[in-house]
């Protein structure tokens, strides 16, 4: 994680060796402050400080940063996978799409290519790079127990993606 705000006091902390070592510990993202210590993490021993009044080190908060960056992260991730499915779920109410999966059936001979066995009732995408402009080779034809082997549409608890319903598509 890369702070920019560096809001930093002075700390202490053991080393190995069981010795105090000085340092300036940024409150916000619990690493040390190199524009305080220079180039390297541990300044000399302070003489005008009351070494032992010195808060030490804490760990606890680069792990809290660090979760927080993490929170951050998956909430951003999880706004544009929902961007994604909206978009997903609108492109399979289109015209351009019926008149595909109806291609792709008629192509296939409403036979699963899965288990060449039973009838097809899923047009599962190949691949999601043309979503909404996709090629007849991009789709194929599966029956239900084949279209679930290509990858559920299901979280690890069974529940519905995001929420909603599977459409039979």
């Amino acid at each position: 994680m890369d702070c920019q705000i560096h809001d930093s006091r002075l700390v202490r902390k053991r080393n190995s060796a069981g010795n105090w070592m000085y340092t300036y510990q940024c409150l916000v993202c619990g690493q040390i402050d190199r524009d305080k210590t220079g180039h390297g993490p541990w300044v000399p021993k302070p003489a005008d400080v009351d070494l032992e009044a010195l808060p030490l080190w804490s760990d606890d908060i680069a792990a809290a940063a660090m979760q927080a960056a993490r929170f951050a992260a998956a909430s951003v991730q999880a706004e544009k996978d929902q961007e994604w499915w909206d978009r997903y779920h609108e492109h399979l109410s289109s015209d351009y799409w019926h008149t595909l999966r109806q291609k792709a059936l008629r192509r296939d001979n409403w036979l699963c290519q899965g288990c060449l066995e039973a009838a097809a009732e899923h047009i599962h995408h190949m691949t999601y790079d043309r979503l909404g402009h996709e090629l007849l080779c991009d789709v194929v034809s599966l029956c239900t127990v084949c279209h679930q082997c290509c990858g559920p549409h299901r979280d690890l608890r069974g529940r519905e993606l995001h929420g909603r319903p599977i459409a039979v598509h």
